[in-house]
């Protein structure tokens, strides 16, 4: 009698569990999901706008910033301010706009080409839904056994569709898509997912790593996750500083080496007690000191999505990649500023100051790393300030990684992921040392790309007479790794 008992209770929770709906996402949803061949980019989600109506209910992803200028609302020009402004409507990889019946649950996804994408999470085990077709090809969705996963240490009840891709013959097509599995949890929501921007065009499998409410997997950096060091851990780290006019002149170009001697945690903060010993570039005295570091472990560096643009603070372009560090893999933020401002009267970024040449700050955080790169540019009417700070060499919990530079030697060795910009000002061409099939880009300070190499090789003359005297950012985009620095052009 127990034994049926519990069929009984368990045969209700199962019908109970079936009727609940397994919704891709909600309006307060905050996902990123890495691409499932290689894991090295990340793709975040949330929404901006979510328009409810009788029957269908409209939610809009927040968008990127375009590369080309509109004429801004009266009510945004400021004094000496441009008439100008770049527009945040160039829609994420989730496409422009989202459709929801959550009468037949049907989720409908707009393309860049205007074309849809419906999903029906309503289908039961053995039903199938027509995807996405058009004259040459279909993707359809089956619907498979439900099931329960541990889902980033969440255990959760999970529906799955399963992609075939065909011919309109009915006959297999071998693509990414073909027999991956759509996955949506009653928990989770959204768990395995497609590219929707590009397709069909560009098809990469998704896969969820990072959720908010519930929270799981990556879903926050911060300090605690960046200066994760122990006793008996090394680091060196170099700073160079120069005024730049007609002519560099160096201030200074120093190296700092590190040995974590002790560590304190405390609920709001990180202290590490750290011998310490620096020496400048070309010199054979070396200084030593002990001294105290100190981070507050709570700090939030960076959160989904991470790629967001915050209309808050100044316009920046932020990236979180798997970087590929000696071997091991690293999650890596970047963060670019480029002095805009927001006008929410045409929804698009201002220069802040366009008579002038803007200050430039550029920010490489590295999980258990910490800061790996930090470039600073503080340009004045006659002259600029460079500062840059770059992680040379970290041995940590058997883990060793870049090249310690040791006192007195003249020549510099490249650490992994350190760009060489040669030379630098430029005024004709500029090469990259530690280069090698990868792509390059060339972006000015208002985020637009003025120059893409596709397959860079180390040692090609890239040539910069075309480009206006100005700083550039230069991004060196390799497999599963991303390197950046600057270059002056002065001509």
């Amino acid at each position: 009698m127990k034994h049926i008992y519990l069929a009984l209770i368990g045969l209700f929770f199962i019908n109970f569990i079936s009727a609940q709906n397994y919704r891709l996402f909600n309006p307060d949803t905050k996902k990123v999901f890495t691409d499932v061949s290689g894991g090295v980019n990340t793709f975040g989600i949330s929404f901006d706008t979510v328009i409810y109506g009788d029957a269908t209910t409209m939610f809009i992803p927040f968008m990127n910033v375009e590369g080309y200028e509109v004429e801004m609302d009266s009510a945004c020009i400021s004094e000496g301010s441009a008439t100008y402004c770049f527009p945040e409507t160039k829609p994420i990889w989730v496409g422009s706009q989202v459709y929801v019946n959550y009468s037949n649950e049907l989720y409908t996804f707009q393309t860049l080409n205007g074309a849809t994408l419906e999903i029906n999470t309503a289908l039961q085990p053995g039903e199938d839904h027509i995807l996405y077709q058009d004259s040459g090809q279909r993707f359809t969705l089956n619907a498979i056994e439900n099931n329960y996963e541990s889902i980033l240490g969440i255990y959760d009840s999970v529906k799955n569709l399963q992609i075939v891709h065909t011919d309109l013959q009915g006959n297999s097509i071998d693509s990414p898509l073909n027999n991956f599995i759509i996955k949506t949890g009653k928990e989770l929501g959204l768990i395995n997912f497609i590219r929707i921007d590009s397709f069909p065009q560009v098809l990469t499998p998704l896969s969820l790593s990072g959720n908010t409410g519930p929270d799981a997997g990556l879903t926050q950096i911060t300090n605690s996750d960046l200066y994760d060091y122990q006793p008996g851990d090394r680091l060196q780290y170099s700073e160079i500083s120069f005024k730049s006019s007609c002519h560099i002149e160096l201030l200074y170009h120093k190296f700092t080496n590190l040995t974590f001697l002790e560590r304190y945690d405390t609920s709001d903060s990180i202290i590490f007690i750290c011998d310490r010993e620096y020496f400048h570039k070309d010199s054979s005295k070396v200084y030593f000191d002990t001294i105290r570091l100190a981070y507050d472990r709570n700090a939030v560096i960076a959160q989904i999505p991470f790629e967001y643009v915050s209309h808050e603070e100044s316009l920046s372009t932020k990236t979180l990649t798997l970087g590929d560090y000696c071997g091991t893999p690293l999650w890596t933020f970047t963060k670019n500023t480029l002095s805009m401002d927001y006008c929410s009267a045409t929804d698009c970024w201002k220069l802040t100051d366009p008579f002038n040449v803007p200050p430039v700050e550029l920010e490489t955080s590295v999980v258990g790393i910490g800061r790996y790169y930090y470039n600073s540019i503080i340009p004045t009417s006659l002259e600029s300030l460079n500062y840059t700070f770059q992680v040379n060499y970290v041995e940590k919990q058997g883990f060793t990684c870049g090249k310690e530079q040791v006192v007195g030697t003249t020549t510099l060795e490249l650490s992994a992921n350190q760009l060489l910009i040669i030379p630098n000002p430029a005024s004709d061409l500029i090469q990259l040392k530690g280069v090698n099939h990868a792509l390059v880009e060339i972006v000015d300070l208002n985020g637009r790309t003025v120059k893409r190499i596709p397959d860079y090789v180390e040692g090609t003359p890239i040539y910069v007479t075309d480009l206006v005297k100005d700083l550039y950012l230069v991004k060196v985009l390799g497999e599963g790794s991303v390197m950046t620095g600057k270059v002056i052009v002065n001509k």
